[in-house]
Formats: structure tokens, C-alpha cells, sequence
């Protein structure tokens, strides 16, 4: 049975007394007038009810944009409810510590979990996912088996993502984290599912490729190997290989070809037991497209 929107404020008005936090979807960020001050506000829609939140206390990172937000859980506390119009203002800063604390009594190092990129700080080599409505981080070198330069060129905000949780760490509340909204800082790594999904594929190899074989895959990387080698991730096992740039392609990109591009190659070696193959890549996708990372649902 539906509820009403007079039932769900009463609900918003228990939540406030009572301190539960409740789970709401970001749906829009907009200009509005409360109180008879002008702010711009994140929506968070609760039941089909809209709650507003300020930017400040949504998150205490100075964010541009909230795109990578859109369409996310995220929890908050009621923090008033305006006696005329019904409007409630919530608070996701303040609801945070409380679900991180019920976050890490059913996740804990090691476990694999899903969440959504919800930003990325290229300076820093930092990408944010929420998991379950808690901000965690993957720190650098940790979002992928190879190095990238620049993040922003392969992680697409608002994706949802498969991690491992590394590291959970109470902060010292001190020095740069004296200010810090959160009791734990919770790092997830990428790279270590991609290991041990790679790792599986290679142990069965012979039911996905052989050498001869034709493939879809994308440029994932360059090598010092030489000019015309990449490294090129298989599409239907997101297996990496190296790959050589094949006469007359070689000429024609000779100033090399984009990472994330779309090309076919012909394996060409495959090493089990050492998890090392070779292609040559002879078609390129015509469009120069670059694209994220597909097949492996990495």
C-alpha cells in the first residue's frame, strides 16, 4: 500500500526525535529559498517526498559537480522540518558515522563489495566510491593491474564497481584529518579483483582463446618494448597480452594509438604458465572512439 505524503513526513518528524537515519536517493541539485535564504541544495528524493540537503552538510569535499551522486542511496538525519510548508532539511554529514559504524560490523578486510563512483581527484590519484551510502576511497595504483595517467580518461562517474576492501582505518584526528566528518577511512582496491579474476582466466585458458585466434580488445597501456607495442586487454576475458602494431598501421599511427581505443587482433602466443601472450593488431576501430573498460566488467 502506497503512503501519502502526510505519512511520510510523520515518518521525517519520528526520524528527527528519534535520530534514525534513514536512506533517500539524490535526484537533483537546484536553487531554492528556505527560510528566505537562497542556497542551492542537493534533492534527495525519501518515498517519493523531496528532502533537501546543503552542499555543506552533503559532503565536506569542495565537489564541482555532483553528477557521479545522481541516482545514489545515501543516508541522512532530519535535522528540521519547516512548520508552513512541510519542507524537510536533512543531513548526510551527520548520518554518515552512524551507518559507517553498522557498515563495518557486517564488511571487514578482505570482503568484496559493489559500490558507485561517485568522484575522482586526479592530482591525487584518488577515486571515491560509495558503498551501501558510506564514502570509501581507492588510493592510487589501486584502481587497475596497469598504470594510468590520467584517471579521469577511464573511470566513468556514477558506474557501479566490483572492490575488495583493503584497509580500514581509524583517523587520527589530527593534522589534515582534524576536520574530518568520519571516524574510519575506508580503502577498496580494484586492482586485486581484477588479479584474481585474470588469474582465473588464465588458469582456464583453453576454454576462451587460442593462439590463431581472432579478438576483440582495447589498448590498455604502452611499453617500452618499442614504439608499435601495447599492452591490449581481451574483450571476452579481460586478459592483457602485449600487441604489435601491424605494417601499415604502424605508419600510419605513428605517433601512437590512444589507450582505451577499440582494436582486432590475431593471438598469436599464449603462455599459461607464465600468463603472457602475443597478438598483432591489424584493424583499429575506425571511429578512434576511446571507450572504458568492457567485457570483463572491469
Amino acid at each position: 500500500m502506497l503512503m501519502n505524503n502526510d505519512a511520510i513526513l510523520e515518518i521525517l518528524r519520528e526520524s528527527m526525535i528519534r535520530k534514525y537515519v534513514q536512506m533517500g536517493t539524490v535526484a537533483d541539485v537546484k536553487p531554492v529559498t528556505l527560510k528566505g535564504v537562497k542556497d542551492s541544495v542537493i534533492v534527495i528524493n525519501f518515498n517519493g517526498v523531496p528532502v533537501y540537503c546543503s552542499r555543506e552538510q552533503f559532503t565536506s569535499r569542495k565537489l564541482s559537480s555532483f553528477t557521479g551522486f545522481m541516482g545514489t542511496p545515501v543516508p541522512f538525519l532530519v535535522t528540521d522540518i519547516d512548520r508552513d510548508t512541510g519542507i524537510a532539511i536533512v543531513s548526510r554529514v551527520q548520518a554518515i558515522p552512524i551507518i559507517q559504524q553498522q557498515f563495518l560490523k557486517n564488511v571487514k578486510e578482505g570482503d568484496i563489495v559493489r559500490g558507485t563512483v561517485t568522484g575522482v581527484r586526479n592530482d591525487a590519484k584518488l577515486v571515491f566510491v560509495e558503498v551501501q551510502g558510506v564514502p570509501c576511497m581507492v588510493p592510487p595504483g589501486e584502481w587497475d593491474l596497469n598504470s594510468i595517467t590520467d584517471l579521469r580518461e577511464v573511470v566513468m562517474i556514477g558506474s557501479e564497481v566490483e572492490v575488495k576492501v583493503t584497509n580500514v582505518d581509524k583517523i587520527n584526528k589530527e593534522g589534515d584529518d582534524a576536520d574530518s566528518d568520519f571516524e574510519y577511512r575506508i580503502r577498496l582496491s580494484r586492482k586485486e579483483i581484477q588479479k584474481e579474476y585474470r588469474a582465473q582466466k588464465w588458469d582456464q585458458i583453453e576454454q576462451y582463446h587460442s593462439v590463431g585466434d581472432h579478438a576483440l580488445a582495447k589498448v590498455v597501456a604502452k611499453t617500452q618494448n618499442g614504439p608499435n607495442t601495447y599492452l591490449i586487454e581481451l574483450q571476452s576475458t579481460g586478459i592483457v597480452i602485449l600487441g604489435n602494431l601491424q605494417y601499415p598501421l604502424s605508419q600510419q599511427f605513428k605517433y601512437g594509438l590512444p589507450l582505451g581505443l577499440r582494436i582486432q587482433a590475431q593471438i598469436t602466443s599464449l603462455d599459461k604458465v607464465k600468463r603472457v601472450g602475443r597478438a598483432r593488431i591489424y584493424r583499429i576501430d575506425p571511429t578512434l572512439q576511446t571507450a572504458g573498460a568492457f567485457g570483463s566488467g572491469f
